[in-house]
């Protein structure tokens, strides 16, 4: 845990991504994010070794919120560099439990003015959750304002 705390407050939560391409034009039509940990002496952490841990704290929460924030700030400088792709990002379920949540994210994407069908939430399905009437309305929410999202294992 202290070490995901240490990562976001040194800003050590590096997101890289990978290309989603169409076979038929080998055209770029969409790039997944991807977040790895900085650590300063073990080097680069793939996410199976801290993801469920900060799923077990708000950390996740954090994690997510800081992953949107480089993520969609890359996406802008693509965007205008003419590079027009989607952004597929993947949330755990968790998060969508934080009501702040959804406000959060759109306001993120408002105040970069990225159009909102050219984000895609992946909302991992490795854990149960709780409630998933709140998960639910969070989906829903953001379907309602253009965002579209999906469930992956």
């Amino acid at each position: 845990m202290y070490e995901i705390i240490r990562a976001l407050e040194n800003d050590d939560i590096e997101v890289f991504y990978q290309p989603q391409v169409k076979l038929r034009n080998r055209k770029l039509v969409c790039v997944e994010a991807l977040c790895r940990l900085q650590h300063p002496s073990l080097g680069l952490i793939s996410p199976d070794k801290f993801i469920d841990k900060s799923e077990e704290t708000d950390l996740i929460f954090h994690l997510t919120l800081n992953v949107i924030d480089k993520a969609s700030t890359d996406w802008v400088a693509w965007y205008n560099q003419g590079i027009d792709i989607t952004l597929s990002i993947y949330i755990s379920p968790y998060v969508l439990k934080f009501s702040e949540f959804t406000d959060l994210f759109l306001t993120k994407v408002a105040e970069l003015n990225i159009t909102k069908n050219k984000i895609f939430l992946e909302v991992t399905e490795s854990i149960i959750v709780d409630n998933y009437e709140v998960e639910l309305e969070a989906l829903s929410r953001l379907a309602i304002k253009g965002v579209t999202h999906g469930n992956t294992k």
